[in-house]
């Protein structure tokens, strides 16, 4: 077994791992992050933290973390079982330090750890070339279009659009993934809080909406008469046709992070398997948001796709 702190025999660099619950050194995480790939991690601390079970693997230099790879737990369905794979995230290595092996030596340490797990690890990706050394392959991606399913009563209790600057919606939307049903079972997470929560932030253009009736907060794109969902978070998943009810009753005229309806939408596409919608999609669009798996993955040839939530 690695020891948990070593000193580099070729640089004055520590290497450190099984930090999570220390906040000094995750800022340092956060700050290498953030000029690399220009994302904020820091408002994860008011947002419920990292995800549960995280285990960062980095090199630091005195309180600076100048290499960094996380694992983490991904609970998951796959094709109607509950699984539990693990992630590779928040992969970085200072501009100034890259080229001495320093991210090889974390991806080695980080997937030796996974391996001890699980026998399917997973990460997305931008630079799917990096990682095919490490055993892992691109995956299939397809999202569903059609229109809308037979419309159903409104409750008149509508929608209104969460805005995570405000604590009580931040709280409403942390406690609803402490009882999160997956949005699918042929391929749906049953947490991922930390992601759902960034990719948000750092999207103004998604909007989500909390149904008060259907207690479940919808991720989506308004876009003109096409409506894009993405995501569904609560205790069950309701009917599309119910979504779309609320959304219809709450959103209105309004105008939702600088899109919005004009009027009922004509076009629905969802970006998740809609097994659980009660809605047959007309068409499956291929799709290709950098997911690789290393590992048996038992979705191969199966339209499907991770919420783009998702990181």
């Amino acid at each position: 077994m690695l020891p948990a702190v070593m000193t580099s025999p070729t640089a004055p660099l520590t290497f450190r791992t099984g930090f999570a619950a220390d906040p000094a050194a995750r800022a340092a995480v956060a700050a290498l992050l953030k000029p690399v790939f220009e994302i904020d991690i820091a408002p994860l601390e008011r947002l419920g933290g990292w995800e549960d079970g995280s285990v960062p693997f980095a090199w630091f230099e005195g309180d600076a973390c100048i290499a960094n790879v996380t694992a983490h737990p991904k609970p998951m369905m796959l094709q109607g079982k509950a699984v539990t794979p693990w992630s590779i995230v928040s992969v970085a290595t200072r501009p100034d330090r890259r080229g001495r092996g320093l991210f090889g030596d974390l991806m080695a340490r980080a997937l030796a750890h996974c391996d001890r797990e699980t026998d399917l690890v997973i990460l997305g990706t931008a630079t799917p070339d990096l990682y095919r050394p490490f055993g892992f392959r691109p995956i299939g991606e397809h999202a569903f279009a059609g229109p809308p399913p037979a419309p159903v009563p409104a409750s008149g209790l509508g929608a209104r659009r969460l805005d995570l600057a405000d604590d009580a919606d931040a709280a409403r939307l942390v406690a609803l993934f402490g009882d999160r049903a997956p949005v699918s079972t042929i391929c749906g997470l049953r947490a991922d809080r930390p992601f759902f929560m960034l990719k948000a932030l750092e999207e103004p253009h998604i909007s989500l909406a909390w149904l008060e009736a259907l207690h479940v907060v919808a991720a989506i794109e308004p876009d003109g008469t096409c409506l894009r969902l993405l995501d569904v978070v609560g205790p069950a998943i309701p009917p599309l046709a119910a979504i779309l009810a609320e959304l219809g009753t709450g959103l209105g005229g309004q105008r939702l992070g600088g899109q919005g309806l004009d009027g009922p939408s004509s076009r629905i596409e969802v970006y998740f398997p809609p097994d659980r919608l009660a809605w047959q999609p007309a068409e499956i669009m291929p799709e290709d948001s950098g997911w690789m798996v290393r590992g048996p993955w038992p979705l191969d040839g199966v339209p499907a796709m991770f919420s783009p939530m998702t990181l």
